[in-house]
């Protein structure tokens, strides 16, 4: 029988903090002399100083490398390196002074190993890429001790010896009181391609049993090369990846490396997600049957660390939520219907100190399904409640679900809200003879505001009930279990604490807290997925130059900036990423900047035509762009007219004048003329006369494209020609990226 989840020192490498920008398979430079080593993973906010020699340009032998991170130490690595590449026996010391030693294969700490922490707790077996993953032992200074095998750091399947001497079975990281591990006498043929088949439940068996069936080949035991394959029985492939350990009984201690893509019987992508180190870091991408993408999660190293969006299937937002360290933001995320009402969502999870309390002749504390365990040992009324952000200008409700374990004693309990002090507050309560009252203090002067009634709504016994108390317009309404009970004019709140009263001897039990708010129109352009953040200090528009991440905007639009980042949709994903800038051109107002991240797709096409001829005037044009994006909204905008001008302010000779309405935003998005052909980049406006705005010249973009670095060819997409004008604004509006700096 499973007993509870374990809950052990998690025993894992050091992070001096998240560095979600990580470049894979590189080759680092570690000191003055440009000396380099490789780097399976590399964080942009390290750096490196190698002691030792350098051959050919890489560091060779025993010697001794220092990382830093944001100019902080971070970690010294003792060893031998063979042509820049970690290889032999080393170790490596933390700055919160964990060592771990071992043998190291192509830069990774890899097979038997050992390791101790900051906190004295010693480790022996192991270890694959650095992370303690196998069979191993790990001795705790408290004197206890768990030995068996281990995943991601975590005891996995193995036995656990308390401090008492007492043995404790663990199995697939649940104590048990016996298991028969999962064995296999399965031995495949190294280097050679493999067919393996798997039932409904990924368990090996044979061909006429099988759900699924996988190609591999093993270099050694355990040790997969190449894409790993899985396909349906009917040879739809199922999923795509790679590992760095695959393991023959349980597919729960394989460890993953790189890209995972996940498929439909269709054909069509179901999941996207990417490893490091065993750990889900980066953009976790899901899609329904029909191709939609439903949800974007950002993690980093297996927490959730950013945005969390939910679609619905026809591609509208159904909820968004953000995230820091594995924890959901202040406790609230935001759901949407299909209509694009949205209302903030407030789900307490009893961290708070408040919240577990012994007082008197109670106790609280919160068990391992997150619900608050109250204890009474003698009758009396105690309340237990924690300040929750409320905003009453607008409809809200405030929710729980409570249940009494012994049915047989008096009692009351109940939603406390408006909770200011004992002289300003509200309290909802039911009683175990079916009644309900409503009671509230204002200014030290009671009342009740609904009498103790009896209500067939109640749940009596050992069933829980669900108390709500909502405010509609000018109203406000209180349920139990879904059924109205009570309707009365609303009233203002005096305070914000919102929790639980009761009375009575016995055990209560609070299974959640929910708030809801209904978001204004107003409120609903500042929140969720499409809000810029406050701390983003301006933003401009872009377009794409090229497949490999290179855009071009207004110089002015980057200028003097730390920070960039670039926001665009490609069929309706949504993708961002930082950008660094590679070229300026001051004078014409004009930049490149190029996107640089593993995670990022070259583009399979640039969609039109970059035109270095002169325009007429009275040519037809159109913009696409973000202008004024905190007023107007974050989808792009299309702004049409013509050019008036073939010279700008003051007859500057390389920008046109146009009619084209452009605002705030607009700048450095793209002018097209009707057949597709980029004519100018958008630049300015003349504030003090309509239809007055300027675009720099396409040319003297060319130009600036041309003297890049490497062979960077100037779009030339014609097949745009023969679209027409909605369909051409759907093709270019993938590549017309938001941008916004800091």
């Amino acid at each position: 029988m499973k007993c509870r989840l374990i809950t052990m020192v998690l025993f894992l490498l050091t992070f001096s903090g998240l560095k979600s920008q990580i470049t894979q398979n590189v080759w680092v430079n570690c000191n003055a002399q440009n000396c380099k080593v490789f780097k399976m993973y590399a964080f942009k906010s390290d750096s490196l100083v190698w002691d030792g020699n350098c051959v050919d340009g890489k560091a060779q032998g025993f010697g001794k490398m220092s990382t830093y991170s944001d100019g902080k130490f971070e970690s010294l690595f003792e060893g031998s390196f063979s042509e820049g590449i970690e290889q032999g026996s080393g170790k490596i010391i933390f700055s919160d002074s964990e060592v771990i030693s071992g043998n190291f294969i192509n830069g990774q700490l890899s097979g038997f190993g050992s390791s101790i922490n900051g906190s004295g707790d010693k480790y022996e077996g192991d270890f694959i890429n650095g992370w303690i993953h196998g069979l191993g032992e790990m001795n705790y200074l408290n004197g206890t001790k768990f030995k068996g095998f281990f995943v991601k750091g975590i005891p996995y399947t193995g036995d656990f010896t308390g401090t008492d001497g007492k043995l404790l079975k663990v199995h697939k990281g649940f104590y048990v009181d016996d298991y028969i591990e999962d064995s296999s006498n399965y031995h495949p043929k190294l280097g050679v391609k493999l067919t393996e088949y798997f039932d409904q439940d990924f368990k090996r068996c044979e061909m006429a049993n099988a759900s699924y069936f996988r190609i591999i080949t093993y270099s050694a035991e355990n040790v997969p090369i190449g894409t790993i394959k899985d396909y349906y029985i009917d040879g739809t492939l199922q999923n795509e990846y790679k590992a760095v350990y695959v393991d023959y009984s349980d597919e729960d201690k394989n460890f993953y490396e790189g890209d995972m893509v996940f498929y439909y019987n269709t054909g069509i992508v179901e999941k996207k997600l990417s490893y490091y180190h065993n750990l889900v870091h980066g953009k976790v991408l899901h899609y329904y049957d029909n191709g939609r993408i439903s949800s974007e999660e950002d993690y980093e190293f297996d927490e959730l660390h950013g945005e969390y969006v939910f679609w619905y299937k026809s591609g509208k937002v159904k909820l968004f939520a953000e995230y820091y360290d594995g924890g959901l933001v202040d406790n609230k995320y935001i759901e949407y219907d299909e209509m694009g009402s949205g209302v903030i969502v407030y789900e307490e999870d009893f961290s708070k100190a408040e919240w577990s309390v012994t007082d008197g002749n109670t106790e609280s504390y919160i068990n391992d399904s997150n619900e608050l365990v109250w204890k009474f040992s003698e009758d009396g009324l105690q309340a237990r409640y924690s300040y929750i952000d409320l905003n009453q200008k607008g409809d809200f409700s405030i929710e729980t679900t409570i249940n009494k374990y012994d049915s047989k004693k008096k009692y009351s309990y109940g939603l406390l809200f408006g909770f200011k002090d004992w002289n300003n507050y509200y309290k909802f309560t039911i009683t175990e003879n079916g009644k309900f009252a409503i009671y509230g203090v204002s200014d030290g002067v009671s009342q009740f505001i609904a009498d103790p009634t009896k209500s067939f709504a109640i749940n009596k016994g050992l069933i829980g009930n669900t108390l709500k108390v909502f405010s509609i317009g000018d109203k406000f309404n209180f349920s139990i279990n879904g059924i109205v009970v009570f309707e009365t004019d609303g009233w203002w709140l005096q305070g914000n604490n919102i929790g639980y009263i009761a009375s009575g001897k016995g055990i209560y039990l609070v299974e959640n807290l929910i708030v809801r708010e209904v978001l204004s129109e107003e409120q609903l352009e500042s929140v969720g997925p499409n809000a810029i953040k406050d701390d983003w200090i301006s933003s401009g528009s872009g377009f794409f130059i090229h497949p490999n991440g290179y855009i071009a905007t207004n110089y002015h639009v980057i200028e003097n900036t730390d920070t960039i980042e670039v926001v665009y949709f490609q069929k309706g994903e949504k993708f961002i990423f930082r950008a660094n800038v590679v070229s300026t051109d001051s004078l014409n107002d004009l930049a490149i900047i190029q996107i640089r991240d593993p995670k990022f797709a070259p583009l399979s096409v640039i969609p039109y035509v970059l035109s270095d001829n002169t325009c007429d005037v009275g040519l037809d044009v159109f913009a696409l762009g973000y202008p004024e994006p905190k007023y107007m909204g974050y989808e792009i905008k299309f702004t049409d007219g013509k050019i008036s001008s073939k010279t700008g302010f003051k007859g500057e000779r390389n920008k046109y004048q146009t009619t084209v309405p452009i605002y705030g935003g607009n700048s450095g998005g793209p002018l097209f003329d009707l057949k597709g052909n980029l004519v100018g980049v958008n630049c300015a406006t003349f504030m003090d006369l309509e239809n007055v705005t300027y675009a720099v010249k396409s040319n003297y973009l060319k130009i600036l494209i041309e003297s890049l670095p490497g062979s960077i060819t100037c779009p030339n997409y014609n097949a745009i020609y023969e679209l027409p004008l909605t369909e051409k604004i759907k093709l270019l509006s993938d590549c017309v990226p938001f941008i916004r700096v800091k």
